[in-house]
């Protein structure tokens, strides 16, 4: 069973998160993108070094991964007063209208997970670590 909030606005700033989902799993936090075209991630890394960045139709979208940053710290900001500051906060982009490959499938949604590396699945839920 999980607990799902959408469009919360962050205290103090501008922002907001689209989706905030607690679950046994942890906090997610899920930012929904209304993009068109492939979503892949490709290593721009040269043979020594890995750098994974997030593209959507062929364009560099690796901010949107990084722009987590400061949702993760505001979520940890309400549970630590709560006593919940161990809890798990999973970031989770989430797109709409992407397309696979030349011979893969159409699908409507897919999912993209941060801890170092984005990565695609034709599973709109979260993906795990």
């Amino acid at each position: 069973m999980a607990f799902i909030e959408a469009r919360r606005k962050v205290p103090k700033t501008r922002g907001d998160i689209d989706h905030l989902i607690v679950a046994q799993s942890g906090v997610w936090i899920a930012d929904a993108k209304n993009y068109s075209g492939r979503v892949e991630c490709r290593d721009v890394g040269n043979w020594r070094t890995t750098d994974l960045r997030l593209y959507v139709n062929n364009r560099d979208k690796t901010k949107l991964v990084d722009n987590f940053d400061w949702q993760i710290a505001a979520v940890r900001a309400a549970l630590d007063p709560m006593g919940f500051g161990d809890l798990p906060v999973h970031p989770v982009l989430l797109f709409t209208e992407w397309k696979k490959g030349l011979f893969e499938r159409r699908t409507r949604s897919v999912a993209c997970e941060r801890c170092g590396r984005a990565s695609s699945s034709s599973s709109p839920t979260p993906l795990a670590r």
